[in-house]
């Protein structure tokens, strides 16, 4: 089976590393968090439980209710014994810098 000519550089592009971005609008600077997740573990792992529960949160779909993540966050920080938050779903409405900045400054 040939591979038609046109197809190869396609491919190169959609295999080639971390050359295409997930959104046109997507930008980051040397200013944009970067491990996040690794980070959020390893403070997962440092802090010792006291007991062999987890409490967590899970939550989502924070686009288009900018006004409610603020009132979200200060329910959370009122959950005494609250070992760490999910997050799931569509955390932003269009994935610009500005919007996930303000949105990793509330959550933080």
């Amino acid at each position: 089976m040939r591979i038609p000519f046109l197809l190869i550089p396609v491919l190169f592009l959609f295999l080639s590393c971390n050359s295409l971005e997930f959104s046109p609008e997507q930008t980051s600077d040397r200013d944009s968090p970067r491990d996040l997740n690794a980070a959020g573990l390893s403070k997962l792992q440092k802090n010792s439980f006291k007991d062999d529960t987890i409490r967590f949160v899970i939550t989502g779909d924070t686009q288009r209710s900018y006004n409610e993540v603020t009132t979200l966050v200060k329910k959370i920080n009122q959950i005494n014994g609250l070992d760490f938050v999910a997050m799931a779903g569509d955390l932003s409405e269009f994935g610009v810098l500005q919007e996930m900045e303000w949105l990793a400054r509330e959550l933080d």
